[in-house]
């Protein structure tokens, strides 16, 4: 995956987002709806870019398992943790906004492509809540024991 991440640095600052972050922008939009089903179709795109990542792997999965939309953000928040995680030593891709929400029981980052605050944790129900962060203050807590 950071493979994917460095060839997008290399193509410039107009390259597309790697195709992990654009699978992973389809399971948060559908997560700040609240439509679940959309989320789990989403999945099978955002499976396949994960390959050689494990712990994403595992936290999608679990969001294709999820018989809810709480369980489904409780996982969407591991997923969230594990790219935080793989993007670590490199940086966000270009064009990529962090955001926090303090109100999410799960890890509360997430990765965003587009601009505007639109929070996948709290969903239709508080779409805004959160802030904008320096992605180093969401890797350092992806990456800290």
């Amino acid at each position: 995956m950071i493979a994917l991440f460095a060839l997008s640095l290399a193509l410039g600052a107009d390259a597309a987002p790697p195709p992990e972050l654009v699978a992973y922008e389809h399971v948060r939009v559908a997560l700040v709806t609240d439509d679940l089903a959309l989320a789990k179709a989403a999945l099978p795109e955002l499976l396949s870019t994960l390959q050689s990542d494990a712990a994403a792997q595992k936290a999608a999965g679990a969001i294709g398992g999820a018989s809810d939309l709480p369980a489904a953000r409780l996982a969407f928040g591991e997923l969230s943790k594990a790219l935080i995680a793989n993007y670590a030593t490199v940086g966000a891709p270009d064009g990529v906004h962090v955001y926090y929400c303090p109100m999410t029981t799960t890890f509360p980052y997430w990765l965003q492509t587009e601009s505007g605050l639109k929070n996948p944790y709290m969903g239709t129900m508080m779409p805004i809540c959160g802030e904008g962060v320096a992605f180093k203050a969401a890797a350092k807590a992806a990456t800290s024991p």
